[in-house]
């Protein structure tokens, strides 16, 4: 009888682990799903900032804003725009599991940070990374009909692959600014680089760094040592394993290209408030440009040109411009400039995404203005913050707001230079808008 007894504990016993085991099998698995319908932030969609198993689908033209430091392991994330600035989101993996990102519009500002401890799949995308912000991949990585763009002084480091680009895809360093240094950094693992994919290097001051061969189209690549835009008669002297810009690393081997026609600082677009879009940009120098074409895009693929500018042609001061689209479409609006040299060959700034979504009930005026600029906050406002920022998304002045408050706001603006600056107003539930406010001093 006590044999039996034992028998039957131990059975039960058995059962029951087995049990728990296929029940923490299947909790591991479960997903959560969250639906992003309206423009919000990540604390305040009540989303927890440690996300296991988590499909995030966002609505089109809607963009969730990232405003804490996020953990996300073995996610999901579907259409829309994603906004992060300083935080840090890192990437992480349960069983080998793989984050996706499809369709989706990301853009980094300030010392913002993706880190990938996962493998990562970028299908159909557009990541900007812009200030210092930067792109760390442990893992594998693969980009489908995606393009990341390093503008400023922002960063992309591969330290575990492979790296894997196809389906024309690219990974951009560089904005064309005269002092932006972006750069690849590949330490250790493998790039293959398929079909018509490519890593570009926009000018002399970015910079691609890989100590190995790379494949393209299944052929090995070296470029290591080089001699491609360094040495004599350049600014950057030939050291091993760099490659400097203007150039391509491509599918079928390192390409050497001419840079751009005109050196470009303070490019960006804002909102205004009759939702039309300011648009401007200073040239610091220019050498036989013939003109700026102005293109449109609502998904980042398809582009429509909205006007053109003609350039000064050659000067060696800077020359501001600006243009306004008066017609922005609803959501997310992205920009970027075609600059034509006179002898028509071209090349393409980086990507300045707006969206247009400008509350009624919220006014700015004067707009432009040289001494004060005055936010009114209409009736039963949710705002709880007004913030002016420099083009860069450096906070400048800051007026928290109760709840529920009417009224206006005036923020005294003489000492800072002539140029484009974006006013946010964060509201209650998490979400903001940014309207552009031209200062043009006295």
């Amino acid at each position: 009888m006590p044999e039996l007894i034992r028998y039957l504990m131990k059975t039960n016993f058995t059962t029951l682990a087995l049990l728990s085991a296929l029940l923490m099998a299947f909790t591991a698995q479960a997903q959560t799903t969250y639906l992003i319908t309206s423009n919000k932030s990540w604390s305040g969609n009540s989303m927890p900032l440690s996300c296991v198993n988590c499909t995030i689908t966002i609505s089109s033209g809607v963009t969730l804003t990232i405003d804490k430091d996020v953990a996300c392991q073995n996610c999901t994330f579907n259409g829309g725009s994603i906004s992060m600035n300083n935080q840090t989101l890192t990437l992480q993996t349960n069983g080998g599991l793989k984050t996706y990102f499809n369709n989706t519009g990301f853009t980094i500002n300030g010392s913002g940070k993706i880190v990938g401890s996962a493998p990562i799949v970028i299908t159909g995308s557009i990541f900007t990374f812009n200030n210092t912000a930067s792109f760390i991949s442990q893992k594998q990585i693969d980009l489908s009909g995606s393009k990341l763009y390093f503008n400023n002084n922002s960063n992309y480091m591969a330290t575990g692959g492979p790296v894997n680009l196809s389906n024309n895809s690219y990974i951009i360093a560089g904005d064309g600014t005269a002092t932006g240094t972006a750069y690849v950094f590949i330490n250790g693992p493998t790039l293959n680089i398929n079909d018509n994919s490519a890593i570009v290097l926009v000018s002399d001051k970015n910079y691609y760094f890989n100590w190995s061969n790379y494949n393209g189209n299944g052929h090995s690549y070296s470029t290591s040592p080089n001699s491609l835009n360094c040495g004599a008669g350049h600014s950057n002297a030939c050291a091993t394993p760099y490659v400097y810009g203007a150039a391509s690393i491509t599918s079928g081997g390192l390409v050497s290209f001419n840079s751009l026609p005109v050196t470009i600082t303070d490019f960006s677009a804002g909102l205004l408030n009759n939702h039309t879009v300011a648009i401007s940009w200073i040239t610091q120098q220019e050498s036989n440009s013939a003109s700026f074409t102005i293109e449109r895009s609502a998904d980042g693929s398809q582009w429509t040109t909205v006007g053109t500018v003609a350039a000064k042609g050659n000067s060696s001061i800077a020359s501001k411009y600006v243009f306004t689209d008066n017609k922005p479409v609803d959501g997310v609006n992205e920009y970027r400039l075609k600059m034509t040299d006179l002898d028509g060959s071209f090349t393409y700034s980086s990507v300045r995404a707006i969206h247009n979504t400008v509350p009624a009930n919220i006014s700015i005026f004067p707009n432009p203005t040289h001494d004060y600029v005055n936010i009114s906050l209409g009736q039963s406002s949710s705002a709880t913050a007004v913030r002016l920022m420099n083009a860069n998304g450096q906070l400048l002045q800051e007026r928290i707001i109760a709840r529920g408050t009417t009224g206006m706001v005036s923020l005294p603006v003489q000492k800072y230079a002539a140029g484009m600056y974006l006013v946010q107003i964060a509201n209650a539930d998490g979400s903001s808008q940014n309207s552009a406010l031209i200062i043009n001093g006295k």
